[in-house]
C-alpha cells in the first residue's frame, strides 16, 4: 500500500440529485492535478501523493468493471503504475496539460460521419468522477443531432451508430453496448481554456 501524511479527507453524508444513489459507490476521490480543490481548498490526494514522492511514475490507471457483469469487484485504480492484468494490446500515451490535465483530440465521428467539431483539435480532458461526455453547447448540439437520440432517450434501445475520436492518432470507440454514454452527451458551458 502506499502511505500518504498530510490529506485532508472530507465524509460526505447527503448528496444532491438522484444519479448518485442509482449505482452502489464507495466514494469520489480526487485525481485533479490542481494543488488546492476550488471548491473545498483542500489538496486533492493524486497532487499529495506527487508532491510527496509516494509515486515514483506520475501515472494513474483505472480499471472499470461493465456494471452489468457479475463479482464484486467495480473496478480499481493503480498509482504509480498500470495492472497489466486488466488489458491488451498497447497503451496510447498523451501529455497532459494544465491543472485540469487537458489533452488534444483530433476528430469526433458518429458512426461513419465526421462532425467536423474537432477538425482542428479539441482540448478536452477525462473526468474519472462522471460518465457523461461533456462540452460547449453549441458542439454537443451537433453531436447530439447526429446521433439521433431522442431528448427522453426514448429510443436509446434502437441506436447502432457508434462514436468514434482520435486521440494522439489512435481511433477509440464506443458502441451502444458501452453504456447509455450517447444519452449523455451533455452541453457544459467551460472556460475558454477548454473550448
Amino acid at each position: 500500500g502506499l502511505r500518504i501524511k498530510q490529506q485532508a479527507f472530507i465524509e460526505a453524508t447527503e448528496a444532491p440529485g438522484r444519479r448518485i444513489y442509482e449505482r452502489p459507490w464507495d466514494g469520489i476521490f480526487g485525481l485533479s492535478g490542481l494543488s488546492k480543490s476550488a471548491i473545498t481548498g483542500a489538496r486533492p490526494i493524486w497532487r499529495t501523493m506527487m508532491d510527496e514522492g509516494v509515486v515514483t511514475k506520475k501515472v494513474f490507471s483505472i480499471w472499470l468493471r461493465r456494471y452489468s457483469d457479475s463479482g464484486e469487484n467495480g473496478g480499481e485504480i493503480v498509482f504509480g503504475g498500470i495492472d497489466q492484468e486488466h488489458f491488451t494490446g498497447a497503451h496510447t500515451y498523451v501529455d497532459a496539460e494544465g491543472p485540469h490535465n487537458t489533452f488534444k483530440i483530433n476528430s469526433f465521428f458518429v458512426g461513419k460521419i465526421d462532425t467536423k467539431v474537432c477538425s482542428k483539435g479539441c482540448k478536452v480532458l477525462v473526468d474519472s468522477g462522471s460518465t457523461y461526455i461533456r462540452g460547449p453547447p453549441n458542439l454537443i448540439v451537433k453531436i447530439n443531432k447526429q446521433i439521433g437520440i431522442a431528448a427522453d432517450c426514448s429510443n436509446y434501445d434502437k441506436l447502432s451508430e457508434f462514436i468514434s475520436f482520435t486521440i494522439a492518432a489512435k481511433t477509440f470507440t464506443l458502441t451502444p453496448r458501452d453504456g447509455k454514454v450517447f444519452a449523455a452527451i451533455v452541453k457544459l458551458i467551460t472556460p475558454d481554456s477548454l473550448s
